[in-house]
């Protein structure tokens, strides 16, 4: 997981690969523990399908972020996948359409600005905010038109 990079093909089911557009988290220092196994390192790639496939076990590849206590709250925990995959569709669609090498270093420049993962858990909820209320806004105005 180390070496993996935006535009790297992972298995996102059997016999399927799909890109890595986007990563939620990219830290080879932070230690991580699940269940039994404890190893240095926390990687969270997004892929353009939204699953990764980890052991021979299929599951989205988007990890706890900001509509989680939300969904939990309302009991649409099951709906949490779709709802982060059609937020990260504009960079999913921009990553189609420049290329991934083009894509890559976009986004490693960004990066080295600003952490992409700390960023989205901090402002992510502001941002589909007020995404949603532009939306909105510009729904009523194209009906009045």
């Amino acid at each position: 997981m180390r070496d993996l990079e935006i535009g790297d093909k992972v298995a996102v089911s059997k016999n399927v690969f799909s890109d890595v557009y986007a990563f939620g988290h990219k830290d080879a220092d932070v230690i991580s523990e699940f269940i039994q196994v404890e190893k240095l390192g926390l990687y969270n790639p997004f892929t353009l399908s939204g699953n990764i496939m980890v052991n021979n076990v299929e599951a989205p590849s988007h990890s706890e972020w900001f509509l989680d206590s939300l969904f939990d709250a309302i009991g649409a925990t099951e709906y949490l996948p779709y709802a982060y995959h059609a937020m990260l569709a504009p960079l999913r669609a921009i990553y189609n359409i420049v290329g991934k090498e083009i894509y890559g270093k976009g986004y490693a420049a960004v990066n080295s600005c600003v952490n992409v993962a700390e960023f989205g858990m901090k402002h992510g909820g502001s941002i589909a905010l007020a995404g949603g209320i532009a939306g909105v806004a510009t729904a009523m105005l194209a009906t009045k038109a």
